[in-house]
């Protein structure tokens, strides 16, 4: 059936102007706002009002990623088995466009691109009026969602690569760097975060080449915490990836960058500042597609078992991590040197003493780096676990740092 009509066309102006502002400056196909909201170019103070893109954020669409029934019917949708015209789109991402400051009244937005010159507003329009059918029919609160389609280039998927671990804004944003500790969260469900625990080599097939992987909890990834269940990557199947990071953390850290930025806008005499803000926020405005944010495909989640380790025979423990090939091109040059540090940031005085307090001798207590950069080597030894040599006035301990979100250092 040919739900399109001419009168919901867009114009050859609409086309080349509707995605005003967005870097990639897109090209429309069609809408499924179309028959509600007449396109008309925005002008403030004789200037066009210029879009933006941002991460969803919170919000009911992102459940259905995880509903497979509502997967299939929104892919059946778009290529219905029995059209002789199926959408033949190269790319979806969900995101908000739009000009509000406000990043929550931008509309959310399934955002589909095809080839350019490959598709005709006849078969876009149809597709997204199929597609909306099925939004609507999944019920819950989705009537903000709309459907668009662009034309674009598809090519392999690049993530954006990682900032330096010294570049002069860490203080502020090292989740756009390579320290660990960062938020992840799987591409399907970015709102749903964890945290980067550590980076690992490994030999992925006997007698094959190493690999640099890195570790996360599993159930982060994962809602399914039966005993037996566990997940493996297998040829020929689409990958699952991780992105770092997450859906919330990227908008809290966009939605700073944009202060930084509009701070040094008014601070005239400081160009430098200005210059870094503005590198910052474009950094984190380039992350709003998740396919720039990713981490690397799931390699490997062992089941939730229960066992005991060679260290503590008597203690169960359930394994809960998985195993994340990283993708090279996120890490940029940064890749074959990839060691595990953790910016700890400047400690005070009185933060220090309350973190050795009670140690005896100076050898056992914790001495922070200069430049605020925690480099983790090697491993501690069975013996050091089992019967710690730190020595305080009433017993000997084994003392464990963590730096937490609200925290800090403990």
């Amino acid at each position: 059936m040919n739900m399109a009509s001419n009168h919901l066309k867009p114009s050859q102006e609409e086309q080349d102007c509707y995605y005003l502002g967005l870097p990639s400056k897109p090209k429309l196909v069609a809408r499924s706002s179309s028959d509600t909201e007449p396109w008309q170019l925005k002008m403030d103070d004789e200037h066009p009002v210029l879009k933006g893109i941002y991460p969803v954020g919170d919000h009911p669409i992102l459940g259905k990623l995880e509903d497979k029934e509502f997967l299939r019917q929104m892919a059946a949708a778009l290529r219905p088995a029995e059209s002789t015209d199926p959408l033949e789109w190269n790319t979806m991402d969900l995101v908000r466009i739009g000009d509000s400051d406000k990043r929550s009244e931008n509309r959310v937005i399934i955002w589909l691109a095809v080839a350019p010159d490959s598709t005709t507003f006849e078969t876009a329009y149809n597709a997204i009026a199929r597609a909306k059918k099925v939004l609507v029919e999944a019920g819950g609160d989705l009537s903000d969602v709309d459907i668009e389609i662009r034309e674009a280039v598809c090519e392999n998927a690049a993530s954006t690569p990682v900032q330096p671990v010294d570049f002069g804004f860490i203080h502020r944003y090292p989740t756009l760097t390579s320290t660990i500790g960062q938020s992840v969260a799987w591409e399907r469900t970015p709102g749903r975060e964890g945290s980067l625990t550590c980076f690992v080599d490994l030999i992925k097939e006997k007698g094959g080449p190493r690999i640099k992987a890195a570790l996360m909890s599993r159930h982060v990834a994962f809602r399914n915490d039966a005993p037996g269940y566990q997940y493996a990557a297998r040829a020929g199947e689409p990958k699952q990836y991780v992105i770092m990071p997450g859906g919330a953390t990227l908008d809290k850290i966009t939605k700073e960058a944009d202060r930084d930025v509009k701070f040094w806008n008014h601070n005239l005499n400081h160009p430098v500042e200005q210059q870094q803000a503005k590198a910052v926020a474009t950094s984190i405005h380039n992350l709003s597609l998740a396919a720039t944010r990713r981490l690397g495909h799931m390699l490997l989640a062992p089941p939730r078992t229960e066992g005991s380790t060679v260290c503590f025979p008597m203690v169960d423990y359930l394994p809960d991590y998985l195993v994340v090939e990283l993708e090279p091109t996120r890490f940029g040059d940064e890749y074959n040197g990839l060691t595990n540090v953790v910016y700890i940031g400047p400690v005070s005085p009185a933060h220090l003493h309350a973190i050795n307090a009670g140690l005896i001798d100076l050898a056992d207590c914790f001495h922070p780096p200069q430049d605020g950069f925690l480099r983790l080597n090697g491993v501690m030894s069975l013996a050091e676990i089992k019967s710690p040599t730190a020595r305080t006035d009433d017993t000997n301990q084994l003392r464990v740092g963590k730096l937490g979100n609200k925290t800090n250092l403990t």
